[in-house]
């Protein structure tokens, strides 16, 4: 089953870009633009889309990885705190 998801996986998304992309391509072609031709265009224009996504993401990433250590110690001392049962409703009494 892993194998055939390894294969299958890849197969799919090609399918999947290949039909969302096509009408780019497609209309490039329409502007006298050959249609291998626009293939690249609209892979590098997918290319460059991710690689600044990737830079966007970056600066913010480096600063929460940064202050990793502080939200840690902050999450686990808000965890460890003592919670009520959950036989006790908010004053204190028992629900019965």
């Amino acid at each position: 089953m892993k194998a055939a998801k390894a294969l299958l996986l890849p197969v799919a998304m090609a399918l999947v870009l290949g039909v969302a992309l096509s009408r780019a391509v497609r209309r490039l072609q329409r502007m006298g633009i050959a249609p291998a031709l626009g293939a690249g265009v609209v892979v590098c224009g997918m290319v460059a889309l991710a690689t600044l996504l990737t830079l966007a993401v970056a600066a913010p990433m480096s600063g929460w990885l940064a202050h990793r250590p502080e939200g840690l110690e902050l999450l686990s001392a808000r965890w460890s705190a003592p919670r009520c049962s959950a036989a006790t409703n908010l004053h204190g009494s028992l629900r019965w």
